[in-house]
């Protein structure tokens, strides 16, 4: 039996927590529910770079795994968080070649970074969604922290918020 998975759109990117580090905001198509996730700050800039349109003098890593893609002819069916074990996500990416499907574990913000440069759904298992999502409570905190930065990402509408 498969898992039901929920699609999810990238909401903002934030700096904070006791690490003053990077961490995704995704946010579910359907429902609306948050879930936060760490990532690492080459990953971050490369989700933000792509996602504002700002085209770097030498290709990005992610660049060149994505033109690997479109040059072989493979495409990128999704991106998945699947498991959550000992305080770590595992993903993947579900690709195709011709009438092949692969899978092909990696970090879940190396996946999202390709993601979004391929134009590829996103999406998590219902269960960790349902388990780890923070909508009331990340909000709530964050707008007490004077010390979080956001860079919200949502498409339909860019806005850039700092705290403190």
């Amino acid at each position: 039996m498969d898992k039901e998975i929920i699609e999810v759109k990238i909401k903002g990117i934030a700096m904070g927590g006791e690490k003053n580090s990077p961490f995704i905001i995704l946010q579910g198509v359907q429902k609306g529910e948050f879930l936060t996730l760490p990532i690492g700050p080459f990953e971050a800039s490369a989700i933000i770079v792509e996602m504002e349109d700002v085209r770097p003098p030498r290709p990005l890593t992610h660049d060149l795994f994505t033109q690997f893609f479109l040059q072989h002819g493979f495409s990128l069916k999704h991106f998945e968080i699947y498991g959550f074990v000992n305080d770590r996500f595992f993903s993947r990416i579900v690709y195709k070649k011709n009438f092949n499907t692969f899978k092909m574990e990696l970090r879940p913000g190396d996946g999202i970074a390709l993601a979004v440069r391929l134009g590829a759904p996103l999406c998590i298992d219902s269960s960790i969604m349902s388990r780890m999502s923070s909508d009331a409570f990340f909000f709530q905190n964050a707008a007490e922290d004077e010390s979080m930065r956001f860079l919200y990402l949502d498409e339909e509408e860019k806005i850039e918020y700092g705290a403190g």
